[in-house]
């Protein structure tokens, strides 16, 4: 009631106080840093072989799979898929939001280089890639 009351007998009070809230939700409103595509780094690596000639299971037997069992102890990583193509394999690492790329991105390399003789001998070298999205459009 003491509200209601004060509203009542003294409006230009109440609206200087309007005004002042509005004038600081103003300010703050153009003082915050507002970007229409943030800088931010989704954790992808991927890893791609070439076997040509082989079949989509041969391709998950002998290549998915053994580089899915290399890189699955990679610090920061939470999903490992794979996605085997006839004559094509693709391991997607997903990483953490803050995981540092580049230190991730040598992790993978390095198991699958260790696992690189392990796989066919018609199997090309596979590639690892950071999947970037700063700079796609």
């Amino acid at each position: 009631m003491g509200l209601t009351k004060l509203a009542l007998t003294r409006p230009v009070l109440i609206f200087m106080v309007m005004f002042a809230c509005f004038l600081l939700g103003n300010n703050a409103l153009k003082s915050m840093r507002v970007e229409e595509n943030p800088e931010v780094e989704f954790g992808v690596v991927q890893v791609t072989t070439t076997y040509p000639g082989a079949g989509p299971d041969e391709m998950n037997t002998l290549v998915s799979r053994k580089i899915e069992e290399a890189v699955s102890g990679v610090n920061g990583m939470y999903e490992v898929t794979a996605i085997s193509q006839e004559g094509v394999s693709i391991v997607v690492c997903r990483f953490d939001i803050g995981t540092n790329m580049n230190n991730a991105l040598n992790d993978v390399r390095s198991k699958v280089d260790q696992t690189v003789g392990n796989l066919p001998r018609g199997a090309l070298k596979p590639t690892v890639s950071k999947t970037d999205t700063a700079s796609s459009p």
